[in-house]
């Protein structure tokens, strides 16, 4: 049977080995065949069950014990969450075992062994085993009053087993010894959470902040395709918007509220330990993206003015597509067939004549098959080849004269068509004033 006893306060024992203490008691118990004292210093200590050669501790969150022995015992143990440390002072051994506040509780064997440590000193060396992983640095350092030898070794480990040994070599006079012992210290560079929006924002302002989220937006390709930063608030920002609301769950309404402004600064804020530095594109480079973009938006300008003017003339759209086209094809029977479909805004309202069979060309094929009932394959076969030229081309049956009545679209079609195309008009004229507020 092995004995406990309690030194203070005193602790009422569920068992002869299972024991509940409190911060401040300590107990006195025989482990292996040597005394160690067992002394709460925070928190409390749920239970401790001594066997015949080791003891099984369970901590709390927030509780630490420190395990003396007299005959200046090394131990083992296992450790998770808890630390530890090991001291081998002159007339006894020390082990300091801490489990910190909010982690679970666990269960800690420990064992004492059957070798004792050796504090540093002169001639002497000193060890300590464990599973600890605490670093522990010794330097040690000899001088005397006349030339000698003088040997400074440091020592550290940062392992599952921990093991320090100083020697001294000394001259045959007096000498002093100084051991310095030092814990080393974990620095880490302050992490800064920044938060990138500070206000809500809507639809039609022009600021900084509305800078700032176009930027952010702009990371993600799947969100803002276009990434223009021109600080107005307009329909590509708005549509950027709504797609990061779908995408975590908020209500796709198209403006920055509380909830938008709290995610935004969720996914975009940036943790960091330094300072990043920001990459400005530079002036030159600014230039040339506006000048790329004005010269796309005149591209537009002209291809729906000579839209205004076939409708307004009655003058029918010319040309037609003589063979297949896929997509990805660049020639000039693409720009043809961009001609055509720019003649029905419903279908093709970007309108841009590139000679480039991009995707917005193939959503516009797309549109148009599924108008008239061809599969949306997105390709110009054989069928929708027909289909275009029959519709768009004029050239299902022959030209024949008409009276002045029939040459023009009916009033209301032309009007209806005409405010479509006015609205491309403004909507264009906003990007080119964004433009040239930056």
């Amino acid at each position: 049977m092995v004995g406990v006893m309690v030194v203070a306060p005193l602790v009422v024992l569920g068992a002869y080995n299972d024991v509940n203490l409190s911060s401040g008691t300590t107990i006195s118990t025989t482990v292996g065949g040597g005394a160690v004292d067992l002394t709460v210093t925070n928190g409390v200590i749920q239970s401790v069950t001594v066997e015949s050669g080791s003891m099984d501790i369970v901590f709390a969150a927030g509780s630490s014990i420190i395990i003396t022995s007299a005959g200046k015992r090394n131990f083992t143990y296992n450790l998770d969450k808890v630390t530890a440390s090991f001291e081998c002072g002159s007339s006894s051994s020390a082990l300091t075992l801490n489990l910190a506040p909010g982690q679970s509780a666990e269960t800690v064997t420990v064992t004492p062994t059957s070798t004792t440590c050796v504090a540093v000193g002169v001639g002497g060396s000193g060890s300590s085993s464990s599973s600890s992983t605490t670093s522990t640095t010794s330097t040690t350092s000899t001088t005397s009053s006349t030339p000698t030898t003088t040997t400074t070794t440091t020592t550290t480990t940062a392992t599952p087993s921990t093991t320090t040994s100083t020697t001294a070599t000394i001259a045959p006079t007096p000498t002093t010894l100084a051991v310095v012992t030092a814990a080393p210290v974990a620095v880490s560079a302050p992490s800064v959470s920044v938060a990138v929006l500070s206000a809500e924002i809507n639809p039609g302002a022009r600021s900084d902040d509305v800078k700032t989220l176009q930027t952010l937006l702009a990371s993600d390709p799947t969100i803002y395709p276009e990434g223009t930063v021109s600080g107005f608030y307009g329909p590509k920002t708005t549509a950027a918007v709504k797609k990061f609301q779908a995408k975590y769950g908020l209500p796709t309404v198209g403006r920055v509220g509380p909830a938008t402004l709290a995610k935004i600064n969720e996914v975009y804020g940036e943790t960091s330990s330094a300072a990043t530095p920001v990459t400005t594109p530079s002036a030159s480079t600014q230039s040339q993206t506006i000048d790329q973009i004005q010269s796309q938006i005149q591209s537009q300008i002209q291809t729906i003015q000579n839209q205004i003017n076939a409708l307004t003339s009655g003058a029918a759209v010319t040309g037609a597509i003589t063979s297949e086209l896929d997509p990805g094809t660049r020639n000039d029977e693409v720009r043809t067939l961009q001609t055509l479909l720019a003649s029905d805004p419903t279908i093709y309202p970007e309108g841009t004549v590139s000679g480039f069979y991009g995707p917005k060309t193939t959503a516009a094929v797309k549109k148009f098959q599924a108008k008239y009932g061809l599969p949306t394959v997105g390709r110009v076969g054989p069928a929708t080849m027909q289909k275009i030229n029959e519709v768009l081309g004029g050239q299902s049956a022959p030209i024949t004269p008409e009276s002045p009545s029939s040459q023009a679209p009916a009033p209301s079609t032309t009007a209806s068509m005409i405010d479509q195309i006015t609205a491309q008009i403004k909507a264009i004229q906003d990007q080119i004033k964004a433009l040239q507020g930056q």
